[in-house]
């Protein structure tokens, strides 16, 4: 059993709450949880790797008291006896009933009321034992023995069970709302790597309700994320009000035998501040009947007035989204929020004819708990159809460039620049572009005219080897500008080349490395850093003799070209 800890174990800076007081005040105290956390004359399977306390009555007279929990495939146990009885004695016993620790012995330790708060008092101590290694599987129990109890009270045990074999619930979050699908997860790990192949029952109950129990599945098919990560996942949609315990168990096969593994988490789940009523989309449309992007309107109904975002989202076909969000100041009652999905997003994001979905509208609450989700409506159908020609564009859209290298006798002899232009109006177009290297070098400027038909065209043009010789890649293409008449363009970015080496370009003049005209000493000193390294792919300028390697061959043929 575990309850919430006032004290903690020892050497970890423990104030045990159990002689904070006197012990009829303790008592008192801890009698009024006894009824709801209590678990008496049974084994307890105790959790591992964090603190489990449990309790036990005593009665006036009496003179021993036990505790017996459950424990698997554990790597190491230490327990804490908070025990407030004069005379008092500790077992540890495993379960083949043999005394593995007791009172006296160097491992256990005992600090007494009395050294706890000096002048107080304070019957009895508390008992902590030096980890056991490698506790074997099975019941075991903790006995203390003491002179008659002079009144009742109760003796409070802390357990720590380490072990290798680590489970948790797979949750984003402690409080959901009415209607929200989850995807409650047990994650099961093994010295931190996922261990596979298990069908862990994953239970969810609300209070007064029955249970509701499904295998967790770690396939990868929704509403799994991933396959064989060690998180075994299950749906569930809460469809009322109230608190939830959420359970998971499950059985892994081991060398020693097969353990169990059990955890659980609680979550609160309240009705929506906000409820999603309805959700429809509308086609925007702009002059000459192009579509200038899409309104998703929502209605809202308002419990609570207040400061709230609205997100929502399109998912196009080929799997692309486009997400958006408003801020909107809402009053109690009935509201419409319009989110808006510009064309150029539309272009950029979705890239393909609709249809588009509406899967999801989350409704946000900003205040001073800060931000969290006051509603949400899921599957909300889909827009109208909707054409990527039928889109209002500008007069003049430049997209990305591609650039590549052209090959020549295994070296590069130029770069080629490929970039899509999209025009209303056929015409000529003046265009320039800047080239620079990875350290922003003027390489080149590129300026020309070119006819251009209505809607997209791939405008190329190369620059050549020789303005590559002195800086290295990756080359970028900045500095657009497309002008017909009083129409224009710009763009900062364009594109840009892989990494590419000044040594990789066929050479203005062979072994001028320096680029400057002429072999001289100068470029065998830029030639011999290099000695004994591979030659770059496809060719490279310092590699004179071809054997893709640098050497000192390389070295004597440039001096002969001097």
């Amino acid at each position: 059993m575990m309850m919430s800890r006032c004290f903690t174990l020892k050497n970890r800076g423990h104030n045990s709450c159990a002689f904070a007081t006197v012990v009829n005040r303790f008592v008192v105290f801890l009698g009024l949880i006894l009824s709801s956390t209590t678990v008496t004359a049974e084994s307890v399977p105790v959790a591992v790797n964090m603190p489990v306390t449990l309790i036990e009555e005593v009665k006036v007279n009496d003179t021993e008291t036990e505790f017996s929990f459950l424990i698997e495939g554990a790597d190491g146990l230490k327990t804490e006896a908070v025990t407030p009885l004069d005379g008092a004695t500790f077992q540890l016993i495993d379960p083949t009933g043999a005394v593995v620790l007791e009172s006296g012995d160097a491992e256990v330790s005992f600090v007494s009321g009395e050294d706890i708060q000096p002048g107080s008092n304070l019957p009895g101590g508390i008992f902590s034992t030096e980890e056991v290694a490698s506790p074997q599987s099975g019941v075991w129990k903790i006995k203390l023995i003491y002179t008659e109890a002079p009144v009742d009270t109760v003796i409070v045990t802390t357990l720590f069970v380490r072990s290798k074999w680590q489970v948790g619930v797979a949750l984003d979050r402690d409080n959901y709302l009415v209607g929200e699908e989850i995807a409650p997860g047990m994650l099961v790990l093994n010295n931190g790597s996922p261990v596979t192949g298990l069908s862990p029952t994953i239970t969810v109950t609300k209070e007064g309700a029955a249970p509701d129990s499904a295998l967790g599945k770690d396939d990868g098919v929704d509403p799994d994320g991933l396959a064989n990560d060690g998180v075994y996942t299950r749906s569930y949609t809460f469809n009322a009000a109230g608190t939830y315990i959420i359970q998971a168990n499950t059985d892994i096969p081991t060398v020693n035998g097969t353990i169990s593994r059990s955890v659980s988490r609680t979550v609160t789940v309240k009705a929506p501040p906000v409820n999603v009523s309805t959700v429809v989309s509308q086609l925007v449309y702009g002059n000459g009947g192009c579509i200038e992007g899409i309104n998703e309107i929502a209605t809202l109904t308002v419990n609570t007035s207040g400061e709230y975002v609205v997100q929502g989202q399109l998912v196009a076909s080929n799997g692309n989204t486009l997400n958006q969000q408003a801020r909107f100041t809402l009053s109690s009652g009935t509201s419409n929020v319009t989110l808006f999905y510009d064309v150029d997003d539309i272009l950029e994001s979705l890239a393909v004819d609709g249809p588009y979905q509406l899967p999801y509208l989350n409704v946000l609450s900003l205040s001073d708990e800060g931000i969290v989700l006051a509603g949400k409506g899921t599957q909300l159908g889909e827009t109208d159809a909707i054409s990527l020609a039928d889109l209002c564009s500008e007069d003049i859209v430049i997209g990305e460039a591609v650039i590549s290298p052209v090959i020549q006798n295994n070296m590069i002899s130029a770069l080629e620049f490929s970039v899509p232009v999209s025009v209303t109006l056929q015409g000529s177009y003046q265009m320039s572009f800047k080239v620079v290297s990875a350290t922003g070098q003027d390489i080149d400027l590129v300026a020309f005219s070119r006819f251009l038909s209505q809607g997209q065209n791939d405008v190329t043009f190369t620059v050549g080897s020789d303005q590559f010789q002195t800086s290295d890649g990756p080359y970028q293409l900045i500095s657009a500008l497309v002008v017909r008449g009083g129409i224009s363009a710009q763009k900062a970015f364009v594109g840009s080349s892989d990494t590419l080496l000044r040594w990789q370009f066929v050479p203005t003049k062979q072994g001028d490395l320096d680029a400057d005209g002429d072999v001289d000493a100068a470029d065998r000193a830029i030639l011999v850093p290099f000695r004994n390294q591979q030659a770059l792919s496809p060719g490279d300028r310092r590699d004179l003799d071809n054997d893709g390697k640098i050497t000192i061959r390389d070295i004597l043929l440039l001096q002969r070209l001097n």
